[in-house]
């Protein structure tokens, strides 16, 4: 998916969003597997972040990398100006995972400190919760809580806003998963920096 970025140009953006002012703060996430990464191959210029997935979750919460030495991806990353995030869910085991940590309150605190842990050690920028999906009103009420906890534990250990995170959307409906109604995104873009909207489903 990034090396796709290096054959792209404003030539490819519509002529709308041009116009509209929004690249005037452009940001570009990146996503890729921080375990098989080859950082030789990575178009630094042409993004602002770097998602880092999938860190491992266990049902106790403790959130590990696969990787254990992050440093060959994280200076060079830093040294052209882009952040790197860890992203923890993703489809399947990892979402399934997650579920029932968040639903779980100690389990949940534990994650959250894990997290924070997580980020110090291996000098990261922030996190991403790639919850694939919620099913249930209840579950994106768990969510919220999550974020708001991780939300406050990051300002907390390193300065208001001074970490990042974001939650992967599953679409621009306002929808938090295919079985959920439309819910107001509101309290959670109070808390998030970004809403990576899944657009890979769109567009192939």
């Amino acid at each position: 998916m990034i090396s796709r970025l290096e054959n792209l140009g404003l030539e490819d953006v519509p002529n709308n969003v041009l116009s509209s002012g929004v690249l005037n703060n452009t940001v570009i996430f990146g996503y890729t597997y921080e375990s098989v990464m080859d950082v030789s191959k990575v178009p630094w210029d042409s993004l602002t972040h770097l998602v880092l997935a999938f860190f491992q979750l266990s049902d106790s919460g403790v959130v590990t990398p696969k990787n254990s030495n992050l440093s060959p991806i994280v200076d060079p990353a830093h040294k052209n100006g882009v952040k790197v995030i860890a992203s923890i869910g993703g489809s399947g085991d990892g979402s399934t995972i997650m579920a029932r940590v968040i639903s779980d309150r100690t389990a949940r605190e534990g994650m959250t400190s894990s997290l924070v842990d997580t980020i110090r050690k291996y000098n990261l920028d922030g996190v991403d919760y790639d919850y694939e999906f919620p099913e249930t009103i209840n579950q994106v009420q768990q969510l919220y809580i999550a974020l708001k906890d991780i939300r406050s534990a990051l300002d907390a250990a390193f300065g208001k806003g001074e970490k990042i995170l974001t939650t992967t959307l599953f679409s621009s409906k306002g929808q938090f998963g295919p079985n959920v109604p439309k819910l107001d995104a509101k309290p959670f873009s109070d808390i998030v920096d970004y809403g990576l909207l899944m657009s890979y489903d769109y567009f192939g």
